[in-house]
């Protein structure tokens, strides 16, 4: 079982085909909402099913890692795995602890360079790149006992 839990509809980009484009009002959900989405998740996940994952998305979600640290924190003892789908442009300023939370980490990219940059901002390509090099290097660092 996957749920997919929206943190924010904010974003650090302005792609220029995104369906959250041009919205008012954007904003994060509030605490009542977070607390709500627990009770969710702990009332619905299956105990019997060896995949209950929890896929954080946005917007940019990397842009609240707080409520994502706060919704992890409080399914961890139901044996959650976690994903993330980002742009990939933050995950270089996010506590590390945070990011080794996620079984799986989704990075949208648009082909090469200079597409990818076409559609979603000069040098976005590179950043993201430089960011999967330094997670990489810092996950081959870490020993996890």
């Amino acid at each position: 079982m996957e749920f997919y839990v929206r943190v924010t509809e904010r974003c650090n980009l302005d792609c220029t085909y995104c369906f959250l484009k041009g919205r008012k009002g954007s904003c994060d959900v509030s605490p009542e909402m977070v607390e709500e989405i627990i009770k969710y998740l702990r009332n619905n996940y299956r105990e019997d099913d060896p995949e209950n994952r929890i896929v954080f998305t946005g917007g940019e979600p990397l842009l609240v890692p707080h409520i994502i640290a706060d919704i992890i924190r409080e399914t961890r003892d139901l044996g959650f795995e976690y994903g993330l789908q980002t742009n990939g442009t933050l995950l270089g300023s996010v506590c590390v602890n945070l990011l080794f939370q996620f079984n799986v980490i989704l990075v949208s990219i648009d082909g090469d360079e200079e597409t990818h940059d076409r559609h979603r901002g000069k040098g976005t390509y590179k950043k993201i790149m430089e960011n999967l090099k330094k997670l990489k290097l810092l996950k081959e660092k870490i020993v996890f006992v």
